[in-house]
């Protein structure tokens, strides 16, 4: 489960995703390293547990009790996760999750709406903070084989009502496909303030005959947030470009007056699931958080750059470029329609870059750009054999600790830490003290090679811990703040402090 998991959002990540709301299985600790997953890499997502009591296959279905039982102990396993991960707001959060109508009784149902009194409130407002509520998530009105059978389990009933009766109709609740609602149903899912999830390419490729989709404008205009989805395991395609494309295509199919362009698809992408989510995410506006990603549009096979050139090209279709505005619009729209993983070239979740293209020109240029590392955010990119990579802030504090910690101590008359000068060099004495203070990477230089010519001059006369301190400074200047080689040399100085000070002590 860890492995799976850990590849999908890695795939999530690589297409450009920077929220995603997940189903995962009925399996306690298996959904939960999904949630391990989100948390690691950085992605904002919605994870739930699937609850199904009835109507499903021998090997995978659940009695009532334990459906419940776990999708609790996940809420708050899950909450506590992404309290521990991200203390000034969570990142990742639980979702109560029936599968659907036909596979879950209405015990399990009003069991599950229980559960969401009890984190969210009963009013959908009291219920403390509203970072740590939960979300709920199903699929609704799917096809029309499923409406018919919740006719035949609940004569009279649909599935709007039903959800609503367990009170899962909640502004935190998204529901997916939404074909067949009616509009008293749409009017209802707005009026509670839940969502409905636009999942084209799923609703096509395995819908009965003729091909259908949901009519997201229709929706829009009854009052219902809607944002767009690409319902990855019903679906061939896990780019939300894709699914961009797809929605375009989808809504031909509905033969209506208005219908979904590129433009529209886009927007469903961003600001429209954004207020599904209800979440300050989307845009960039002032006080929204920091989700994007930087889009190279040399990359790849097509290039999406105005006139079809890349940015070295003599071509004069550059010649006589277009407006700022019209020529952004038009790199947006090539993007769309033309784009894949390849243009992406970084990702950032809340101020965080999760993801970096080795292979995009833009990406190392944007690196270089910003002085090696992503501004004020750690520009750390995933590498499964070196852990996660400590940030430059962290090591120049380091460096400045451990020389102030020196520099005090020889003051005082300690003994010796790490390779000190001579006591009686209250001149080498200063320019530690400075070190410590400043960023000066020339004084941190003269001032380690003076250390080490004050311990050359004194050989036979010190410990050997001691050269091999300055040497290790040496290394950590040499290495020239690169978080890596760094984080190396780091390692190895404390190694070697610490078999000094045993072999001393023995």
């Amino acid at each position: 489960a860890a492995e799976v998991s850990g590849a999908v959002v890695r795939r999530a990540l690589k297409h450009g995703c920077t929220t995603a709301v997940y189903f995962g299985t009925i399996h306690l600790e298996g959904t939960l390293k999904l949630v391990d997953a989100c948390l690691e890499q950085g992605l904002r997502a919605v994870v739930g547990k699937v609850c199904m009591d009835r109507c499903s296959p021998a090997d995978y279905v659940e009695s009532t009790e334990a459906s419940l039982s776990d999708m609790e102990a996940f809420v708050q396993a899950t909450i506590a996760k992404a309290e521990v991960a991200h203390p000034n707001g969570p990142l990742v959060h639980p979702a109560l999750t029936p599968r659907f109508i036909p596979t879950c009784s209405t015990a399990l149902l009003a069991g599950l709406g229980e559960i969401a009194r009890k984190y969210n409130g009963s009013d959908g407002g009291d219920g403390g903070s509203r970072a740590n509520k939960v979300f709920v998530q199903s699929h609704i009105a799917q096809s029309a084989d499923q409406l018919a059978f919740v006719e035949k389990l609940h004569p009279g009933q649909r599935d709007a009502a039903l959800f609503d009766a367990a009170g899962l109709l909640t502004d935190r609740c998204v529901l997916a496909h939404a074909m067949h609602l009616d509009e008293s149903e749409l009017q209802l899912i707005a009026r509670r303030k839940s969502a409905l999830a636009f999942c084209p390419l799923s609703n096509v490729f395995h819908t009965e005959k003729p091909a259908s989709t949901l009519d997201a404008p229709n929706a829009w205009r009854c009052g219902c947030n809607v944002g767009l989805a690409t319902d990855t395991a019903g679906g061939y395609a896990p780019s939300m470009l894709h699914a961009c494309r797809t929605a375009v295509i989808a809504s031909r199919c509905l033969h209506k007056d208005t219908t979904v362009d590129w433009k529209y698809a886009f927007w469903l992408a961003t600001r429209g699931g954004a207020a599904a989510l209800s979440m300050p995410i989307g845009g960039f506006e002032v006080g929204n958080e920091f989700d994007a990603q930087l889009v190279d549009p040399s990359a790849g096979d097509v290039l999406l750059l105005p006139g079809g050139t890349r940015r070295n090209s003599s071509s004069t279709q550059m010649k006589d470029k277009p407006p700022e505005e019209a020529m952004a619009l038009g790199v947006l729209e090539k993007y769309v329609n033309l784009g894949d993983d390849r243009n992406v070239a970084a990702v950032w979740v809340r101020g965080k870059q999760v993801h970096l293209n080795d292979a995009s020109s833009a990406a190392a240029a944007f690196i270089r750009l910003r002085g090696g590392h992503g501004g004020g955010a750690v520009a750390a990119k995933e590498d499964d054999a070196a852990g996660a990579a400590e940030s430059v802030r962290l090591f120049s504090a380091y460096v400045r600790s451990v020389w102030l910690l020196q520099g005090l101590m020889q003051c005082y008359g300690g003994s010796s830490v790490g390779g000190l000068f001579a006591r009686s060099n209250t001149v080498l004495i200063a320019c530690v003290l400075l070190t410590s203070l400043t960023a000066s990477k020339r004084l941190f230089a003269a001032t380690t090679l003076a250390r080490l010519c004050l311990r050359l001059i004194n050989v036979p006369f010190i410990w050997e811990v001691e050269i091999w301190a300055v040497l290790m400074d040496l290394t950590l200047l040499c290495s020239g703040c690169d978080v890596v080689r760094a984080a190396a040399a780091i390692r190895a100085q404390l190694i070697t402090f610490y078999a000094g000070a045993a072999f001393w002590k023995i």
